[in-house]
């Protein structure tokens, strides 16, 4: 039986749960004192304890493993550095990077706590619903060079989010340059700005990849990202036999649960605080397909979701010796075994796209198959 979490952490992380909602931290000086000896012992028994929490709770659900995307975590390196409060403002009970490591490596374990049974539950609803999915599945005939222009055509005056959410490959961002011409052609008028992960927060400006006129860009990546960006969360997940964790893994720290729960705050952050001073305008928020996809944890997607949003994922293939080559898929079509793998992906069930992620989710042919940038 997997024990409860301390209420001592559980007061700590009281913010931080599965909404981008902000409250007011409620763990003060008289819950901690000053004690910083007792908060550190504190913190290194609830890594502990979450990771083996997590790693029993994984073994009980061995399908998740692989859309997790990463594991119960044991330790982070180097350390985080920076001061605590460029992480987590509102936290005043942490003093240095030792505690900071501690509380961040928790959260990523306690966050699995919270959504391996929500991703199970997303296995079982897919599987379900696959006779709909293909029943709804919308036919769609123009031509691989128009893929842009029709993308483009989606997205009405009413729209005022486009989200594109990629799997990292160098030709796909041409891709979105040629879609923004797009749409500054089709919409002359229209104010239209462009937010990314591919730039810093400090970095405002024209569009980095090719020139588009009238179109602002926006840098996303807060600085504490960049600072820490070598930096690895060692964690371990499960065997071919799906029954036990001896594989040792390591993914940078921001690609972690609570890496990504951070940046997608700071992220949304920023997205309110224009959209305050640009109530009418279309934002685009170009990132990574986990960032912004409906069905991801703490996603933008999800914080978004509405008549105003439209979410595109944007997945690389290759050709190879003139046949087309599906490179990497996503978690649906993982679990639905690849029977959805068109290139252009569709449905009319507007609740069915969101238990998919997208609205539509394309496949970008990659010429030189490079992937990353």
């Amino acid at each position: 039986m997997i024990k409860r979490i301390s209420a001592l952490f559980i007061l700590f992380i009281t913010c931080y749960n599965l909404t981008f909602a902000q409250k007011e931290v409620k763990a003060t000086s008289a819950l901690c004192g000053s004690n910083r000896v007792a908060i550190s012992r504190q913190l290194r028994k609830e890594v502990k304890s979450t990771y083996l929490q997590a790693t029993q709770l994984l073994r009980a659900h061995p399908n998740t493993a692989s859309a997790l995307n990463t594991g119960p975590g044991k330790s982070i390196r180097p350390r985080l550095s920076g001061t605590p409060k460029a992480l987590y403002p509102d936290l005043s009970f942490l003093h240095n990077s030792r505690q900071l490591t501690n509380y961040f490596l928790a959260c990523h374990n306690y966050h699995l706590l919270q959504i391996i049974p929500q991703i199970e539950q997303w296995h079982r609803d897919v599987i379900y619903n696959i006779n709909n999915f293909h029943k709804t599945k919308k036919e769609i005939t123009h031509p691989q060079e128009q893929d842009m222009a029709w993308l483009a055509n989606q997205i009405t005056d009413k729209t005022k989010y486009l989200l594109i959410g990629e799997m990292h490959a160098r030709e796909i961002k041409y891709q979105v340059s040629d879609l923004l011409n797009e749409l500054r052609r089709r919409h002359p008028t229209h104010e239209i700005f462009l937010f990314t992960e591919f730039l810093s927060s400090d970095q405002i400006g024209n569009h980095s990849f090719t020139p588009v006129r009238q179109i602002k860009v926006v840098g996303l990546e807060p600085a504490f990202v960049l600072e820490n960006r070598r930096t690895e969360l060692q964690y371990k997940t499960l065997a071919e036999d799906k029954k036990t964790l001896p594989i040792s893994l390591s993914q940078n720290v921001w690609e972690s649960l609570e890496g990504i729960r951070l940046r997608n705050a700071r992220w949304l952050t920023v997205i309110q605080d224009y959209r305050r001073r640009h109530p009418q305008a279309l934002f685009v928020i170009y990132a990574g397909a986990r960032h912004l996809s409906y069905n991801e944890p703490y996603s933008i997607g999800m914080a978004l979701a509405g008549p105003e949003t439209f979410t595109a994922t944007l997945y690389p293939a290759s050709t190879k010796q003139n046949e087309k080559v599906t490179l990497l898929t996503s978690d649906f079509d993982e679990v639905t075994r690849g029977e959805f793998l068109d290139r252009v992906l569709q449905f009319q069930d507007d609740k069915l796209s969101k238990l998919a992620g997208f609205d539509v989710r394309l496949r970008i042919t990659l010429h030189t198959g490079a992937l990353n940038y």
